[in-house]
């Protein structure tokens, strides 16, 4: 009985030595349950935001967008896209953690009259940490709609910048174009 139990306790010691380390969550962020206008409370578990983040409606932000099954999205305006400043991000909130995107719908607007509508536009994503950068690129031309951006090639980063590298259809557009932002889905990786 002695041996069996020394055997276990040796079987059960070397598991908990191999046992990893680290865990993985799971995270998605829909607008819909959040207040008009600036993002507050922090939506984003375990990440940060930094800049004017705002929770609008679908019906002003991108009018032309007839076939959605949310009511509100989050957008970022920007002034002047020519200034590589002029970005939004999301970062890990502290510690050692890292975090891996997963997928976003994204797209860009201009003012019209009242409202505002869909526009072309390129969107560069940069993946960060201390080490490296990512980067996907987004063409955003279907206007109908807000496209859905697969994110994995973003993974183990400390923050992700979404920034409008040109809009319209002739590129022409440079000032007071909205980012769009919905359905944000990432994992957290916790050390």
């Amino acid at each position: 009985m002695k041996l069996s139990f020394l055997s276990f306790l040796s079987v059960a010691a070397g598991v908990a030595i191999a046992a990893p380390t680290e865990s993985t969550k799971d995270h998605y962020v829909p607008f819909d349950n959040r207040p008009l206008g600036p993002l507050k409370p922090n939506p984003f578990q375990g990440l940060k935001y930094d800049g004017d983040w705002q929770v609008g409606r679908y019906s002003v932000q991108a009018s032309n967008v007839k076939s959605t099954k949310a009511d509100k999205l989050l957008f970022y305006p920007m002034t002047n896209i020519t200034d590589v400043n002029v970005r939004g991000f999301v970062s890990v909130d502290g510690g050692k953690n890292k975090f891996n995107g997963k997928s976003v719908k994204l797209g860009c607007s201009v003012k019209n009259g009242n409202k505002k509508q869909t526009v072309p536009c390129d969107i560069q994503i940069t993946g960060s940490n201390l080490v490296n950068q990512k980067y996907v690129s987004v063409k955003y031309t279907n206007t109908n709609a807000l496209q859905t951006v697969d994110l994995d090639d973003l993974y183990l980063v400390d923050a992700l910048f979404f920034r409008i590298k040109s809009a319209g259809k002739d590129k022409d557009l440079t000032e007071n174009i909205t980012l769009l932002v919905d359905e944000f889905r990432y994992t957290i990786e916790s050390s």
